[in-house]
């Protein structure tokens, strides 16, 4: 979900004074929106989207593509828990 749209449903949440959205943990832009607002955060550096800020998960893999393959699952179930609430 790009952030102009995240911002775009969550005013209209306000406005009609429902829930504001919140992004699961897991997903990239909720990784990105942390990594710029945590005060711990001295060196701030400009980046695109990024699977290392993701959240690790608690297994090895062999290849990228299989450990890149189990975030993308991982992200798509919790959107979809986070779309069954709203």
């Amino acid at each position: 979900m790009p952030a102009w749209l995240l911002c775009a449903l969550n005013i209209y949440q306000y406005v009609m004074y429902l829930p504001l959205i919140k992004l699961p943990s897991k997903t990239v832009l909720w990784s990105l929106f942390n990594y710029v607002t945590n005060q711990k955060q001295r060196n701030l550096k400009w980046m695109k989207k990024n699977i290392g800020l993701m959240p690790i998960l608690p297994i090895k893999f062999t290849t990228k593509t299989e450990k890149n393959l189990a975030i993308y699952h991982r992200v798509i179930e919790k959107l979809k828990e986070t779309i069954k609430k709203h």
